[in-house]
């Protein structure tokens, strides 16, 4: 028997409790999977995850910044602070302790999802209907059973949970829930850029549910999202001071942008694209390519704006009658806005993970709408309606979590991944490539050199799948075959550092060793991408190895050091050039530097620094190749 107390909790947020039960069955098979795509460069192969928990990491350095010198142009430190405490926690060799995470965020998103919609409309019913199918969704397993998804899931719960604080002030006046509600925006904040748009929410939501003579002024309500706007404006400049810092860094984008009026009329058939992901649930699919639209009589473009505009008119219609169903729709439309390829980012230009934050504002619709029909079929037909109601649910509920565990399993590994893409696109080319490095790394050479050769086939100038084909010949000792992709690989784009690295990789491990021609390979990178400080740092290196063209290899690192002062890498091997020129003192300042800064290049420096104290390298040895 339950103690009294908590019979009246079960009770009073059944709805609740209802959400969170069915969130965590419906994506519960995620926790078996590994790591996916992202999650190695972010996690596995990341030497910086476990440094002092990763907040020098995290905060200082753009997302994706591996190796503090190749960068994305995101800037999310917390999903990454969690990745270090999971990896604290668990290990990295533990995929399981990050999908629990996933899941847990997940399912309290669902909580706060249903006490918000609770909130605003004043109906369990309703706030009970948003939850489940929020909770069961299909288009959600990309951002929960895909470690990397957590940016979403981290933004979604910290700009709900800002709402929800800020609306129980403005119903109590109590002054710490609106400082509350403030420092969950700058959480959400620090998750993923979306979250800008919180203050235009916030503004709205704190007289949603009063009659309009009883609303506050304009003016009053500005007033109070002052901590909200202090802390978005922080933000902003923070980033800002993050991106400037990181401004000489490899940011170049995966894709090549269509023109901007051809994004623009692509939008609204973009955003029907993501209505019917809602709409009409599936299984997931990992690959999105965003739609361009090149001319407005296109029919896409005329049947999409006019949809589009029929339902901006439809919310502008509930704005007085259901100011929530109104909210809900702007909160949709405004958080899909950066999905929508207008601005073209790096990376995947249109992903099912991307309308998970503006599925909330979606699903409390659908509850609202749900809810309305009901009642109207109650007042006809009395209790049939409410048995066919809960009937057709509980269908809804169990159809789309056989839906979402199909889905889960998707984001499984990079095998399952790339073949279910495969699977529904075959002719995309990166999904072939992609296909092809899983197989590699389970050493399915064969196998790999067949889908590498496919996407090459599809794309003849895809110079990733050359550079990948390249690696695998040469793991097979093929280096004759290997040198001729990553020269394709260079013909095609000009601008891509890895195949400069491979090219020279390829003649250094040569018999014999080509080492004038590595160097050259290298030094052509440069002159390609001068800016790059991958290839500037490797280069430098590679002259530092071979004892040539010392006072060369000090130039470039030197000016590495002054652009990124924190990048590690640099400063060692700027030390090992003082150290061979004879200037001891720099060398020794150089490698303190790194024992100071460096967990990873630790080791390599004190052993630098015995080698100086020896006093076996001194003096200028050698100018080789000068």
């Amino acid at each position: 028997m339950l103690p009294p107390f908590l019979v009246r909790f079960c009770r009073s947020n059944l709805e609740i409790i209802a959400a969170a039960i069915v969130s965590i069955a419906a994506f519960a098979n995620s926790l078996s999977n590994q790591f996916a795509w992202d999650d190695k460069q972010l996690i596995v192969i990341n030497p910086y995850i476990l440094d002092g928990f990763g907040l020098k990491y995290w905060f200082g350095r753009l997302y994706l910044s591996t190796d503090n010198l190749v960068s994305s142009h995101f800037y999310r430190p917390l999903p990454g602070l969690t990745f270090s405490l999971d990896a604290y926690k668990w290990g990295i060799d533990r995929p399981f302790g990050f999908h629990l995470t996933n899941l847990i965020i997940f399912t309290l998103s669902c909580i706060v999802l249903c006490l918000l919609v609770r909130r605003l409309t004043g109906n369990r019913l309703v706030a009970a209907a948003a939850g489940l199918v929020f909770a069961v969704h299909p288009v959600h397993s990309e951002a929960v059973a895909w470690v990397s998804g957590r940016t979403d899931l981290l933004c979604g719960l910290f700009m709900m949970l800002s709402v929800l604080l800020f609306v129980y002030w403005a119903d109590t006046g109590k002054n710490l829930l609106r400082y509350l509600s403030a420092a969950a925006l700058a959480l959400a904040l620090l998750s993923k850029e979306v979250a800008v748009v919180g203050l235009i929410f916030l503004l709205a939501a704190g007289y949603l549910k009063k009659p309009a003579e009883k609303r506050w002024k304009f003016s009053t309500r500005l007033l109070w999202i002052v901590p909200h706007a202090a802390v978005t404006a922080g933000y902003l400049v923070l980033r800002q001071i993050v991106i400037n810092k990181s401004a000489g860094l490899a940011t170049a984008p995966v894709t090549d942008p269509a023109p901007f009026a051809e994004r623009l009329m692509g939008a609204p058939v973009n955003i029907v694209r993501y209505i019917k992901m809602l709409v009409v649930p599936e299984s997931c699919d990992p690959y999105y390519a965003a739609s361009t639209v090149a001319s407005p009589a296109d029919l896409r473009f005329v049947a999409s704006s006019t949809a589009v505009i029929l339902m901006i008119v439809v919310l502008i219609w509930f704005r007085r009658r259901s100011p929530v169903v109104f909210w809900s729709g702007c909160w949709f439309f405004a958080t899909l806005l950066p999905a929508l390829n207008i601005v073209q980012m790096p990376g995947t230009t249109m992903a099912e993970r991307l309308v998970y934050i503006p599925s909330i504002g979606a699903a409390a619709i659908a509850a609202m709408m749900g809810v309305w029909l009901w009642r109207k079929a109650y007042d006809r037909i009395g209790w049939p309606a409410s048995a066919v109601c809960a009937v057709v649910l509980l269908a809804l509920i169990v159809s789309m979590t056989g839906i979402t565990w199909k889905g889960n399993k998707v984001w499984s590994e990079d095998y399952t991944l790339w073949q279910e893409i495969i699977r529904r696109h075959p002719e995309v080319a990166y999904a072939h490539n992609g296909l092809g490095s899983a197989y590699a790394e389970r050493a399915l050479t064969l196998e790999a050199i067949e889908e590498f050769r496919e996407a090459l086939r599809l794309r003849p100038n895809f110079a990733s799948a050359h550079i990948n084909l390249a690696n695998v010949l040469a793991n097979e000792g093929r280096m004759d075959e290997a040198q001729v992709e990553f020269e394709n690989a260079i013909k095609d784009d000009s601008k891509v550092t890895a195949a400069y690295i491979g090219l020279s990789q390829v003649h250094l491990i040569a018999n014999p060793p080509r080492t004038a021609e590595a160097i050259k390979a290298l030094e052509d990178g440069h002159k390609a991408i001068p800016k790059n400080p991958v290839l500037a740092v490797k280069l430098a290196e590679l002259y530092v190895a071979e004892e040539v063209k010392l006072d060369r290899a000090v130039e470039l690192l030197e000016n590495l050091v002054k652009n990124s002062p924190d990048a590690e890498l640099p400063h060692l091997v700027l030390g090992k050039a003082y150290a061979r020129l004879g200037r001891k003192e720099e060398a020794r300042e150089q490698f303190e530097w790194v024992i100071e800064n460096s967990r990873a290049l630790e080791p390599e420096a004190r052993g630098e620094i015995i080698e100086l104290d020896r006093g076996e390298r001194s003096g200028v040895m050698g100018q080789g190749l000068d």
